[in-house]
């Protein structure tokens, strides 16, 4: 079952490691991510950042796709699912994924980027796949950990 679907461009790191893990009781983290999927030393990097407690898996665009459905129907695996950008997101759902809601927890600073909430920078380009994804009826919310009150995340932009 997916517990938790999160755009967070450091994919892998503590806050979902450990806050969100212990907060939804998680034993499986989905990484959707075409670069870290076909690059081994990345493969590795992120293998060795997951706790010992909890299953990864790093799947291409492709991979997930073509597995999520039967992960989500898995009731052994609670899963947490992370994606680098609302556009993966976006291209997931459009190949027949079901969201129905998703977290937007961490987007660094880069060039041509705004910041929206103290750990969000977006550009014109997510602003809009945020919103896509909204009008398809996919709840969107912003939290950086569990512990921070839940909001409404289109409201911010």
């Amino acid at each position: 079952m997916i517990l938790l679907f999160r755009v967070d461009d450091r994919l892998v790191h503590g806050q979902v490691a450990v806050g969100w893990k212990n907060a939804l009781e998680a034993n499986h983290l989905l990484v959707v991510d075409d670069e870290v999927a076909a690059n081994e030393f990345d493969r590795t990097l992120m293998e060795m950042s997951a706790p010992y407690d909890l299953q990864l898996n790093i799947f291409s665009e492709h991979e997930a796709v073509k597995k999520l459905p039967s992960l989500s129907r898995d009731k052994k695996l609670r899963t947490i699912v992370l994606v680098r950008t609302p556009e993966v997101v976006e291209h997931l759902v459009g190949r027949g994924i079901q969201i129905d809601e998703l977290n937007v927890g961490g987007m660094r600073f880069s060039p041509g980027k705004e910041q929206v909430t103290r750990a969000v920078y977006l550009d014109d380009t997510d602003i809009e796949k945020i919103k896509s994804l909204a009008r398809q009826g996919i709840k969107i919310e912003g939290r950086i950990v569990p512990t921070d009150k839940k909001s409404d995340f289109l409201q911010l932009l």
